[in-house]
């Protein structure tokens, strides 16, 4: 049998289906036993049930290929079919397409998935990230995973080799994150169902910038508030690893902290106490009252938030989670002074007994982004999840009170030298934006692109001066094209981009790998471009469909050096900024060495876990 079952969610099908999803569930009226397994654990999926019921329809020598969501091995609701295909050991081979989109029409995260009726005695697994399928997928016989190592706490983990030997052997000696000796919670941020009426964007003391969303809605206006009501809230985007959180987004809070926790302020308190922010609630009524098809339609709460959670653990000292990510990051707010944005952003509580700066320590460096990679959820672009599901079980190695203090030490230290570099870099960022700009051209990016001119001197003599012209314009924008191309196949997303001035030659790489170089300029030029190629690099947002061409577009824009004033204040700004970039390669380079010899990591894991 090989096929391709529908993937419809349980809440969507059961709008349009109730009988059929209520069989899938129950079974027929009278009859005792339930017709599925798998549709028996949390909103479960259609495909589900077609997985089971094309193994039941196998006979012994019988094979089934689907191509099916990989999601069912991690997910809540895959409990039950994971159960059943452990018990059967029917899963005889597995290829994961990762976060690789097989249908252009949906974004699906799929595997293909062969089954067989006979017990195997392992899963054959191999990865196709790109979409290609080798032609011998599972000619290493290390990529056999034994029944019963397919368990990863209450999922599954399909990983062999080094890579899944290196992992258990951690969770041999590690506590998880989640342990309660370790951390007494982990939780997402504050969820108002309404984050256009309460997110404003801090003007100064007692103003605020209300930006309104939808088709209809009118401009941004501002507005008074009182601040004593508003909280700064960051997000995901604000998240940056080691970087102390600040931000000019802000949260009204119209609830207030007693010996019983959390309180929605009353309407007569905030008329009399808050009657700016009242007045600008009031605004607002009829569409807070209509939320969640008039949930909120009540006379003493439809100012509240929709989802009141985690509010009581907004100002204490944690440790502050981007949830979409190409590698685990986190910081430490250290002065307990942000609230979180809905489940963009998570907070980790570390235990009385613990430090958060250890904590913090651990989270960021290569061992745990190592784990993270291989058990957290793929998104489109080949961005992961870093959610509870996925951090919680993230192993933190066993150290003594001055091992942790070490550790502690250093990511303070480490906190504060990437937050330094992001100031600089905003100063940095300040300046520029008052100078003119202007566009350099693409032979100079390009030194070994010859220019049209030089073309038209190089085309076939037959061809008459137009015909040179044409020829002279294919070839250059060829010539341009493969360049772009080349720096394109190395833009991924999580790639970290880099500039450089050495030896009188600028630069910019790629992981490393330079793609500009051979840019001979003197040291005045050289070291004012270098400062705005590294604001360039820190900001450049690189997703799936950034190009080679974007890139280069972006180097070329350069400001006028007629500033002298201007230009001073930035190249000294860029030797500050070499200075702290310096001295964090070196603090992080001591921090990765410690944590491996906490974890006990030998020379080739190392290796294993530094290339990714």
């Amino acid at each position: 049998m090989v096929g391709n079952p529908p993937y419809v969610k349980l809440q969507n099908f059961r709008t349009v289906h109730t009988d059929m999803a209520l069989f899938l569930r129950e079974g027929r009226a009278g009859v005792g036993t339930k017709p599925y397994v798998s549709t028996q654990t949390g909103n479960f999926d259609l495909y589900l049930p077609f997985i089971e019921k094309g193994i039941n329809l196998l006979n012994d020598e019988g094979r089934l290929g689907y191509i099916a969501p990989s999601l069912w091995t991690t997910n809540e609701y895959g409990e039950g079919l994971r159960k059943l295909i452990s018990a059967g050991r029917n899963l005889d081979r597995w290829i994961d397409f990762k976060a690789f989109q097989v249908f252009e029409e949906s974004t699906t995260y799929t595997a293909l998935q062969f089954f067989t009726k006979k017990a195997n005695r392992s899963i054959r697994v191999a990865d196709a990230p790109t979409g290609e399928v080798p032609d011998r997928p599972w000619a290493d016989v290390g990529q056999a995973l034994r029944y019963g190592r397919e368990q990863f706490g209450d999922r599954w983990l399909l990983l062999t080799g080094e890579e899944r030997a290196l992992i258990d052997r951690l969770y041999e000696r590690c506590k998880r994150l989640d342990d309660r000796a370790l951390t007494s919670n982990i939780f997402v941020g504050i969820q108002t169902s309404a984050d256009a009426i309460y997110h404003l964007r801090r003007l100064g003391p007692g103003r605020y910038l209300c930006a309104p969303r939808g088709d209809d809605a009118p401009p941004p206006y501002e507005v008074e508030i009182e601040d004593a009501v508003m909280k700064p809230i960051i997000s995901g985007q604000d998240a940056k690893r080691y970087v102390e959180p600040i931000t000019d987004n802000y949260l009204l809070f119209p609830y207030y902290r007693s010996d019983d926790g959390v309180k929605l302020i009353t309407a007569a308190t905030m008329y009399s106490t808050f009657p700016k922010a009242w007045a600008y609630l009031r605004t607002y009524e009829v569409a807070l009252r209509e939320r969640e098809g008039g949930k909120m339609n009540k006379d003493d709460w439809w100012w509240a938030y929709n989802y009141p959670k985690n509010l009581d653990k907004q100002e204490i000292v944690k440790i502050i989670v981007p949830r979409l990510v190409t590698r685990l990051a986190c910081s430490v707010d250290q002065l307990a002074s942000v609230y979180l944005d809905n489940v963009d952003v998570g907070g980790i509580e570390v235990t009385a007994e613990q430090e958060s700066f250890f904590i913090a320590g651990i989270l960021n460096a290569p061992v745990a982004n190592f784990v993270f990679r291989r058990i957290s959820k793929p998104f489109r672009g080949n961005y992961l999840s870093a959610n509870k599901q996925f951090i919680a079980p993230l192993p933190i190695p066993p150290a003594t009170e001055k091992e942790r203090a070490i550790v502690a030490s250093k990511a303070t230290d480490l906190q504060a030298a990437h937050s330094a570099r992001r100031d600089t870099l905003d100063k940095i960022a300040r300046r520029l934006s008052t100078a003119r700009t202007r566009n350099n051209a693409e032979t100079w990016l390009f030194p070994g692109l010859k220019s049209k001119r030089d073309l038209i001197a190089d085309a076939p003599a037959r061809l008459d001066a137009d015909k040179k012209r044409e020829w002279a314009e294919q070839r250059y924008a060829l010539d341009l094209a493969t360049r772009h191309d080349a720096i394109s196949a190395r833009l991924v997303p999580g790639a970290s981009l880099s500039a450089s001035f050495n030896d009188g030659e600028l630069s910019v790489a790629v992981d490393g790998v330079p793609i500009i170089d051979r840019i001979f300029v003197d040291a005045a030029e050289g070291e004012f471009v270098l400062a705005q190629w590294k604001l360039l690099a820190a900001t450049f947002a690189i997703s799936e469909k950034t190009d080679g061409k974007k890139l280069a577009m972006a180097l070329r824009k350069l400001v006028v050096a007629d500033n002298p004033a201007l230009v001073q204040q930035i190249v000294s700004l860029e030797a500050e900024l070499s200075a702290l970039e310096a001295k964090i390669a070196g603090q992080e380079a001591e921090m990765n060495t410690l944590v491996y010899q906490l974890y006990g990591l030998t020379e080739g894991e190392r290796q294993m876990v530094a290339s990714g």
